[in-house]
């Protein structure tokens, strides 16, 4: 449970597999109809100078071409390579697995789960 609050209200479309693979080799499947309800500690832009981001993140931001950002959440386990989350309307890809609050892998792992995790997001379109 992290010390910080989660504001945000966001949708979370989980992808399932399903039996069998496309010519590519990828397993085949898709996300769910109908999304998990879940929160955020906070959005930010990602790959961007310090200069150019915009804090909480504006609709405007999320309607360009590509846009990726991260995602502070509270436990980032459950979010996993291919779902999708829903922010301000628009539908982001989960980019890898959720990486938790302790970069550093010090000896204080256990409290690492204080601090949440983050989630790297991309949106194509």
């Amino acid at each position: 449970m992290s010390v910080f609050p989660e504001p945000y209200d966001i949708a979370h479309y989980p992808y399932s597999a399903t039996a069998g693979k496309n010519a590519h080799g990828n397993t085949i499947g898709g996300v769910a109809e109908a999304p998990t309800p879940r929160r955020a500690m906070a959005f930010y832009p990602r790959g961007e100078r310090a200069a150019d981001r915009v804090e909480p993140v504006a609709p405007e931001y999320v309607a360009r071409h590509i846009a990726e950002l991260t995602m502070l959440v509270k436990d980032p386990t459950v979010y996993k390579t291919q779902d999708q989350v829903d922010i301000h309307g628009a539908r982001f890809d989960v980019v890898g697995m959720g990486a938790d609050g302790d970069w550093r892998n010090g000896p204080w792992r256990k409290y690492s789960q204080m601090f949440g995790g983050e989630i790297s997001l991309k949106r194509v379109g």
